[in-house]
């Protein structure tokens, strides 16, 4: 090999080790994200009803950098902030700036509230690192519903010390006797028959029922599915000590559940007569 030869090859290996050692320095071994697993959480592609609550966690590492961000978004659209939680506090931002130890790994439970309505949630986790490195990964949330329907209107219940049917059987939408075991509520009554004729506007449960307040303002008009009603009933209220209703008005709902079942109760007019017992409600029921 000649002298020429020779110094093309030395300057051919030394070509190749400055080009692999700079591309040796620019890898960059990017953070791992894995999913929380376990009751509650959320950690794979699943179809839920709505009204189910929507929890995922996750766990980040560093890779060869430390950790910079965790963005969130939804359907390809950045999660407002006053839409989540983290780790049971509202979110302070989205990008999430991570500092101090959180830099090297962190883990947060991300909480979004429930679905209304059916469809697809599509969640994207973006994670920045200081290099600018980004790794995503995503979970898929398919959202069902059941469609609620009236099974009465216009069922017309009179004040329970009076001597109309003061009761309601729910299974068949009919107004009953207050005082028979088809009832499965019934109009509260008077104050006292003896010394207090004032008609008090509740409704009072029998037959194992139980009646909750509801906790919004929803009307009858705004309970499209069956799980809505079951949500209510979860985050309805008793006034202490009771387990009547609230006093009722024009247009308010309660939820009553017998068993297994749910029903919205709407009091759609609460008539009050004068001195005569012939108080009544015109209800409508759906389930």
């Amino acid at each position: 090999m000649n002298r020429l030869n020779r110094l093309l090859l030395i300057v051919t290996i030394l070509g190749t080790l400055v080009l692999h050692s700079c591309t040796e320095d620019t890898l960059n071994n990017p953070a791992s994200l894995t999913f929380t697993t376990g009751s509650g959480y959320i950690s794979s592609d699943v179809t839920l009803k709505i009204y189910t609550p929507i929890k995922i966690g996750l766990t980040l590492t560093k890779g060869d950098s430390p950790l910079n961000t965790i963005e969130v978004l939804v359907n390809g659209t950045k999660v407002d902030i006053s839409k989540f939680k983290i780790n049971g506090t509202a979110a302070s931002g989205n990008p999430q700036l991570l500092v101090g130890t959180d830099k090297d790994g962190v883990s947060n439970d991300y909480d979004f509230g429930v679905a209304s309505a059916p469809g697809v949630w599509n969640f994207i986790f973006n994670v920045t690192d200081d290099a600018k490195v980004v790794i995503s990964d995503t979970l898929n949330v398919t959202f069902t519903a059941s469609p609620a329907a009236f099974t009465g209107t216009g069922l017309i219940v009179y004040n329970f010390s009076g001597s109309n049917f003061g009761g309601l059987d729910l299974f068949n939408a009919m107004v009953v006797s207050g005082k028979g075991p088809a009832a499965t509520i019934r109009d509260f009554g008077v104050v006292d028959p003896v010394s207090n004729g004032t008609w008090v506007k509740k409704l009072t449960p029998l037959q194992g029922s139980v009646i909750k307040n509801v906790s919004g303002n929803e009307k009858i008009a705004d309970i499209i599915y069956k799980e809505h009603i079951e949500y209510l009933f979860n985050t309805g209220y008793n006034d202490q000590g009771s387990l009547d209703s609230k006093v009722l008005a024009d247009g308010d709902v309660i939820i009553v559940k017998n068993g297994t079942n749910y029903f919205a109760v709407s009091t759609d007019k609460v008539i009050n007569t004068a001195n005569d017992n012939l108080d009544n409600y015109s209800i409508s029921i759906k389930r």
